[in-house]
């Protein structure tokens, strides 16, 4: 069975690289999208990995996502305790 014309296979992820091997090391993976026009970023997916006694934590998964939107993929970056984010910029998936 083939999957739906609109919706495409697109693989999303991040990796959270320390310093030195933490006790705990982790990523949020936080799929978005939007419309040109919209105010806001929707939640389309989520999740999370850790790893201890490491110094890299990395993950992905591929979804699919429908044609005639924006998609960014937020990350939430974790080592011991010290946070930041990253973003990429948004990207169209144009409809089939």
């Amino acid at each position: 069975m083939q999957p739906h014309s609109a919706f495409q296979n697109k693989k999303h992820g991040g990796t959270t690289i320390g310093q030195h091997t933490c006790k705990s090391i982790q990523i949020t993976v936080i799929v978005e999208r939007a419309k040109w026009e919209d105010d806001e970023w929707k939640v389309v997916e989520t999740w999370h990995k850790e790893n201890t006694d490491a110094d890299l934590v990395s993950t992905s998964k591929k979804l699919e996502v429908e044609g005639g939107w924006y998609y960014r993929v937020f990350c939430i970056h974790s080592a011991d305790g010290d946070m930041s984010d990253s973003f990429t910029d948004g990207l169209y998936v144009e409809e089939p």
